[in-house]
């Protein structure tokens, strides 16, 4: 028998064009989750890739806007969340049925043998009520080893978390691209 499919939340994106089908439970199940956002109006600067990892997902929203401007390019989605994982799958077939897209339930890039051209992160910093950045770090380490020389990893963060200075454990280039009061965007090289 077919899998039947959880019942989504529809959300239109305008300034994509297009609709996300959010599950429930997934982040921003009912909103546009505002880092993302910024981040999306500054996906011109990003460079074109063959093999792009996003990780901790969510929906797929960064995937689906670089998709719409890189259609060429090989998207693997990787989200421990199976809400996460549903509605992304679901946003791609409403969207974009035909993209190159790997949706996987899983831990970050833990694992993970391949490398990717590009890695984007829009990294959670609360796990249940507590504050942390834990996941954040694990989730750059792990992007670290799914890098070649030419790889560039993309963040987008709260500010406050001050995620430059890390990032220098792992990646020897580490710049902010732009910044607003409440995000940065980050590009990581090794």
């Amino acid at each position: 028998p077919a899998k039947t499919q959880a019942a989504a939340y529809t959300q239109a994106v305008p300034e994509l064009g297009i609709s996300l089908k959010n599950v429930a439970g997934v982040f921003a199940e009912k909103t546009i989750d505002i880092g993302s956002r910024f981040f999306i109006a500054h996906f011109d600067r990003l460079p074109a890739a063959q093999t792009v990892a996003d990780v901790g997902g969510g929906n797929g929203l960064l995937s689906l806007a670089y998709h719409q401007r890189h259609p060429a390019a090989q998207l693997s989605l990787f989200d421990e969340s199976s809400a996460a994982v549903e509605s992304a799958q679901q946003s791609f077939a409403a969207n974009y049925p035909t993209a190159k897209l790997c949706v996987q339930h899983h831990d970050g890039l833990a694992d993970i043998q391949q490398q990717y051209d590009l890695i984007l992160i829009n990294p959670p910093f609360h796990q249940q009520n507590t504050v942390t950045t834990d996941i954040a770090l694990s989730m750059f380490a792990q992007a670290k080893q799914c890098m070649s020389s030419s790889s560039e990893l993309w963040i987008v963060a709260n500010r406050h978390l001050n995620y430059q200075a890390d990032l220098k454990r792992w990646f020897k280039r580490v710049e902010c691209v732009t910044q607003n009061a409440k995000f940065v965007i980050i590009r990581a090289r090794p």
